[in-house]
């Protein structure tokens, strides 16, 4: 079996994995993609070796019901084109076995890399915390042996984070000052919490997470337990969805004037103005690099709502 440091063919299947390999300067060696990578731009043009049985254009219930009927049945939400990664002769496959809901089945990427011909390794990236992420992009270069420019790509993403970190050990190290409850929603209908990596990163940010806990899955979360714990600061990030479709699910929810939406007007955070809407795939639902942009956003928040 040839050393994987050597892999100069790599097929990623997660996006996240996708972008730390751009994050490396590694986006030559890249001969195939998920149907979910989409970041940077110079990687969009490469073959898609999977495909979602989901419509994504349902209502984000019925998402959640198909994701749940295929859990239910343990069959893969993810068809992998075979033929195709057996064509573009990798010899890198980078994936993931945290959560099927995330990434293509380990079985099918095992029973693919048993007919091919060349040597195949697959690196799997199992982070559940925001130190672990980080952790990822070392596994990456180390695999690659990129390791010069690994080492500066993490030094500068360390440096970022102690300035961040650095702030907010200031400004609850010197005074007697309250950390702002702040809770990100990964769904809305029906509601989920965040959790691994969010819950951490919020820590680091200078907020407590009253709700998610670090490196656990996110879950369901009624609306009733959201409005006891009361959040002072609320980030909306729909998995999967857009800035502008997250809104839009935002509205549809809280607009209703029956006893439900009466819960969400009442919410310190909507009351007073303290709820952000993002794209969850560029900054809180992806390992990737970009999670230190999700990182520095959260904290000018948090600053912000100090300052309110």
């Amino acid at each position: 079996m040839k050393n994987v440091a050597d892999a100069q063919r790599i097929i990623s299947l997660l996006p996240g994995a996708t972008e730390w390999v751009c994050q490396l300067g590694l986006a030559e060696r890249l001969v195939a993609i998920s149907h979910e990578c989409d970041f940077p731009d110079e990687i969009c043009a490469l073959p898609r070796v999977t495909r979602s049985k989901i419509d994504s254009t349902q209502s984000s219930r019925e998402i959640d019901d198909a994701v749940k009927s295929f859990s239910d049945t343990k069959t893969s939400l993810y068809e992998l084109d075979q033929d195709r990664v057996r064509s573009l002769k990798p010899d890198l496959i980078l994936t993931q076995t945290l959560c099927n809901v995330c990434a293509v089945n380990e079985r099918d990427v095992l029973q693919c890399i048993d007919d091919l011909e060349q040597d195949c390794e697959i690196l799997d990236l199992p982070a559940t915390s925001l130190t672990e992420v980080l952790d990822d992009s070392s596994t990456i270069w180390k695999a690659t042996g990129r390791c010069e420019s690994g080492i500066r790509a993490r030094k500068a993403m360390d440096e970022r984070i102690a300035r961040v970190r650095q702030t907010v050990e200031k400004r609850y190290g010197e005074k007697q000052v309250s950390r702002p409850k702040v809770t990100l929603l990964e769904w809305l209908d029906p509601l989920y919490c965040s959790g691994h990596w969010t819950p951490q990163l919020i820590d680091w940010a200078g907020g407590v997470d009253p709700i998610g806990h670090t490196s656990q899955p996110s879950r369901v979360l009624s609306l009733e337990e959201l409005a006891r714990v009361n959040p002072d600061v609320l980030l909306v990030a729909c998995c999967g969805m857009n800035e502008q479709r997250t809104r839009a699910e935002w509205d549809a929810v809280t607009s209703g004037k029956n006893a439900a939406g009466n819960l969400w007007l009442n919410l310190d955070a909507v009351c007073n103005q303290h709820v952000y809407h993002f794209d969850g795939s560029a900054l809180f639902n992806r390992p990737g690099p970009r999670l230190i942009d999700a990182l520095e956003a959260v904290a000018k928040i948090v600053e912000a709502w100090h300052a309110a």
